[in-house]
């Protein structure tokens, strides 16, 4: 029989997922197919990624301590718990050290790091933003298949 703990966690995985790809892969682009203001286009995304940011570290906390409680961390709940921790240490790193210095660029730049000197410097950290954002999204669905995969007698 599965827990309400198990079922909260069951759709934090999905909602936190779930956002990693609406946003990343529909949201953000239609945003910048649509909009004809490139800039207001990444602020609005921007604010999105900012905010699934938080999401994923307060979801990616819930999970870890669901784990760590309910299993102490054994067998496959252990796989679980590393993925999560992956997960959340890439989560980090975006929302408290990439982001933050591509806003600090995008203010040396007066907003438009497209035409400054700072546009190596941006390109470069929005692309390692993007490969750790793929990391996350594909280590999403891995953590989605996992979890199913946890016997219900492990959800209790």
């Amino acid at each position: 029989m599965r827990t309400v703990a198990a079922d909260v966690a069951t759709v934090l995985i999905v909602l936190w997922v779930g956002a990693m790809w609406a946003i990343g892969y529909l949201v953000a682009p239609v945003l910048f197919a649509s909009l004809p203001d490139r800039m207001l286009a990444g602020e609005v995304a921007g604010r999105l990624f900012h905010l699934l940011g938080w999401g994923g570290l307060a979801i990616g906390g819930y999970l870890l301590i669901f784990l760590g409680v309910a299993h102490r961390c054994r067998g496959a709940a252990r796989r679980v718990a590393v993925l999560v921790s992956l997960l959340l240490l890439m989560a980090a790193a975006q929302h408290f050290a990439l982001q933050p210095r591509m806003a600090a660029l995008k203010l040396e730049a007066g907003g438009d790091v497209l035409s400054g000197v700072q546009r190596d410097s941006f390109d470069r950290l929005h692309a390692v933003s993007g490969v750790l954002y793929l990391m996350q999204s594909l280590g999403g669905v891995v953590l989605v298949l996992l979890w199913r995969r946890l016997p219900a007698s492990q959800l209790r």
